[in-house]
């Protein structure tokens, strides 16, 4: 009997998956990167480093800096700015599916950005603003009628 005790004991023990609530199921690799979306015909480019994302604007031309999470399957992020003390993880959107070429959020849609002057080049100062703001704006340019076409023709992001 003390065996058969001993022996349901190292079973439940082996058996047994330990939950790790500090991974994610969504894989990060593929978030990192140069990202655009188009919804209703507004433009946006994205970058994601493993814990900073920078959201731009060709209409302002304003970038805007955020540090985020993963948690389960939600993005979370906060505001940096050098004036505000808030460090509060805020929820951004949901990840509903991501490859290497797409991030399909709940609200958005982002595309991978395969492109020279990137966000990414001008956060590391490897292109100054001016530079990056023509590009951003061509690609906003050559994106609308891509976008247009697409929703007569049915054939936009899924």
């Amino acid at each position: 009997m003390k065996y058969l005790l001993l022996i349901l004991i190292t079973f439940f023990f082996f058996s047994c998956k330990k939950k790790d609530n500090t991974s994610s199921n969504i894989d990060r690799i593929n978030i990192t990167g140069n990202w655009y979306s188009l919804k209703n015909g507004i433009y946006q480019e994205y970058y994601f480093t493993e814990d900073e994302m920078y959201e731009y604007s060709p209409y302002s031309g304003d970038i805007f800096q955020f540090n985020y999470i993963i948690k389960q399957d939600s993005i979370f992020r906060y505001f940096i700015h050098p004036e505000l003390k808030n460090q509060t993880y805020e929820y951004y959107n949901k990840i509903l599916k991501t490859d290497s070429v797409q991030i399909k959020l709940k609200t958005i849609c982002l595309i991978k950005l395969i492109n020279q002057n990137t966000l990414e080049m001008f956060v590391n100062k490897v292109i100054d603003h001016k530079t990056y703001d023509k590009f951003a704006i061509h690609r906003k340019n050559l994106a609308i009628p891509l976008d247009t076409l697409a929703k007569k023709t049915g054939h936009g992001p899924n």
